[in-house]
This record gives structure tokens, C-alpha cells and sequence, in this order.
């Protein structure tokens, strides 16, 4: 007799899987959108940020190369994910 598969191990949605989505889709941000956001962050003056929009860490990734490009001083960062 082979073991049944209980639900929880068998089904997944594409937030189950980190990494493996597209959080800025699932979010409905554009590009356009999300460049005008970290711009508006004034980086180059900030010291400590709170990345509350979590998800797969997508906008902290975004805020560190945005910094790295423009030779600006990455400020601490603390991204917080409830799920």
C-alpha cells in the first residue's frame, strides 16, 4: 500500500516557494514604479532602513544596488517578514 500525500506537502503556491516568484509582480509594481520609489528613499542621507514590505527580500536587494551603482554608502538595513 503506498502512503497518500497529506495536502500540505502536496500543494504549494508561488509564495511557498522563496525565490522561485516574482515579488514585484505579485505586488503589481512596475519598473517604472519601483525606480521612483528607491529614488524618493534619498539613500544618500539615510543611516537605518526598515524594509517592512519583506516578501523575498526583492526592494532590500533593490535599495543595495541601487546604492552599489552610484558609489553611495550602504545604509544598515533590516528586513522584517511576517508570514
Amino acid at each position: 500500500m503506498t502512503p497518500q500525500k497529506s495536502l500540505a506537502t502536496s500543494a504549494q503556491a508561488a509564495y511557498d516557494l522563496v525565490g522561485k516568484y516574482n515579488q514585484d509582480q505579485i505586488n503589481g509594481f512596475d519598473e517604472d514604479f519601483l525606480t521612483s520609489f528607491v529614488e524618493l528613499l534619498d539613500l544618500e542621507n539615510a543611516q537605518n532602513v526598515l524594509d517592512a514590505m519583506g516578501g523575498d527580500g526583492n526592494l532590500t536587494c533593490r535599495m543595495i544596488n541601487y546604492c552599489l551603482d552610484r558609489n553611495i554608502n550602504v545604509p544598515l538595513i533590516t528586513l522584517l517578514e511576517y508570514s
